[in-house]
């Protein structure tokens, strides 16, 4: 229950950028929808990236949310099931980092509501995580592995 009213209370939040998705102020675009650093084949030489993987998950969608995934996977410094929170902190010059690379190819395509909730669309993909987790953990861990007795439960947060 408290994880439910939890997500209950910030929900208005991800309707938010919803909302400006489906009226077409946040425009539709090709996304990977899985944007993590385990989805990029690198070469074993010069460690210079050279595809996407795991492309069943490409779709139409918003820019904001694989920048948004891949800042919340990217910036961390512990693994994404970390159980213990006080190993979890954000690492601003891989933000920075991050967020310049990104800009750097794409800022010219992108509008005024895109940039505005870039840095949002980590929260989003946050919460979104959250309560994948919380339903797996409440459907009996069918899809994430887990190690530990609760530990979807934990992650959610």
């Amino acid at each position: 229950k408290k994880e439910i009213d939890y997500i209950k209370s910030v929900y208005y939040k991800a309707a938010e950028l919803s909302i400006k998705f489906e009226n077409g102020e946040i425009p539709k675009r090709v996304t990977h929808n899985d944007t993590k650093l385990s989805n990029i084949l690198f070469d074993k030489d010069t460690d210079k990236s050279v595809c996407l993987i795991d492309l069943d998950t490409v779709m139409p969608g918003t820019l904001v949310y694989d920048f948004g995934e891949g800042l919340r996977m990217g910036v961390t410094t512990a693994k994404e099931d970390e159980i213990d929170l006080s190993k979890i902190k954000v690492d601003i010059n891989r933000f920075e980092a991050y967020t310049e690379g990104f800009l750097s190819e794409v800022k010219d395509s992108l509008n005024e509501y895109e940039l505005k909730y870039l840095a949002f669309g980590a929260k989003i993909m946050t919460l979104e995580c959250g309560i994948r987790f919380l339903d797996d953990y409440l459907d009996g861990d069918q899809y994430f592995r887990v190690t530990k007795e609760k530990h979807n439960l934990v992650c959610i947060y």
